[in-house]
Formats: structure tokens, C-alpha cells, sequence
């Protein structure tokens, strides 16, 4: 039987998924239906991979356009 995990770090983002033969039981690895890189990134939140804000995208201001420059 295979087994796909989403591997976690502190903050619950998955940053890898893994295919193995072996089952896991550990906080840092959240059991997944296929081998979904999608969720890479995500946090796992009430029973769903929610798309989460890095604190380096809020409120980053934009470079000035041309017309800023002059």
C-alpha cells in the first residue's frame, strides 16, 4: 500500500510531499488521498489547504514608475 504526506514545518506549511510504502504518524505529516503538489505552500486549516500571506506581500511597496521618477 502507498501513502502520501504532506510534511510541515513549525508554522504548518507544507513544504514537501512524500510517496512512500511506509505509514507515518507524526504531527508533521498530514496524510493526503494522492501525491498533490498543489498544496505545497498551504496550510492545512479546519480540514482544508488554505493559501496563506507571507508577511514579506503585505504592504510591500511597489518600485515608482517612470513618470514617479521624474
Amino acid at each position: 500500500m502507498r501513502y502520501y504526506y504532506a510534511e510541515i514545518n513549525e508554522a504548518g506549511i507544507a513544504f514537501s510531499v512524500l510517496d512512500t510504502y511506509m505509514e507515518i504518524k507524526s504531527s508533521f505529516f498530514i496524510p493526503l488521498d494522492s501525491y498533490d503538489k498543489s498544496i505545497l505552500n498551504k496550510k492545512f486549516i479546519g480540514g482544508k489547504w488554505e493559501v496563506v500571506i507571507k508577511e514579506t506581500e503585505i504592504n510591500v511597496p511597489l518600485p515608482p514608475t517612470i513618470s514617479e521618477k521624474r
